[in-house]
């Protein structure tokens, strides 16, 4: 076989290869992209060195409005992060990321606070959390003082 004839084989072998990773689907993980699967979500996808932080991947995964359910869903299902604790007086929740999820030594916590119908209204990642949970835990206060 001839050089040049090895050389146009080794050619046409590194466009097929090339051809097929061209071709192959590979994962959405912008949660805003309309072809996102929340299914498909993994802590792994995001935070140093990625496209994208895990801070803006949950304020765009769960923006203000979506359903406790699906929070849960898809941190909790799919994600595999535990319930750490809900606040029946507050509807805030609060999420605990193993250890190994983000290589913090006590793991990681995600507090989540809901409405009256379940529906996101604020959350570590969203601007203004902490005024919100300071504004429904001062109204609570109040609620609890007319009451006596």
């Amino acid at each position: 076989m001839s050089e040049e004839s090895r050389l146009k084989k080794l050619v046409l072998t590194l466009l097929l290869i090339a051809s097929i990773g061209a071709c192959s689907p590979t994962k959405v993980t912008d949660p805003s992209d309309p072809n996102f699967n929340p299914d498909k979500f993994s802590f792994r996808d995001y935070g140093e060195g990625k496209e994208m932080s895990l801070h803006e991947a949950f304020r765009r995964l769960f923006p203000l409005g979506t359903s406790k359910e699906f929070v849960e869903h898809v941190l909790v299902e799919v994600g595999g992060v535990e319930q750490y604790g809900c606040s029946d007086w507050n509807n805030l929740c609060a999420y605990r990321f193993p250890r190994y999820m983000q290589g913090w030594k006590g793991g990681a916590k995600l507090q989540v606070l809901f409405d009256e119908n379940d529906r996101l209204i604020a959350g570590a990642g969203h601007p203004n959390f902490g005024e919100t949970l300071r504004n429904v835990d001062e109204k609570l206060r109040e609620d609890q003082k007319n009451e006596r």
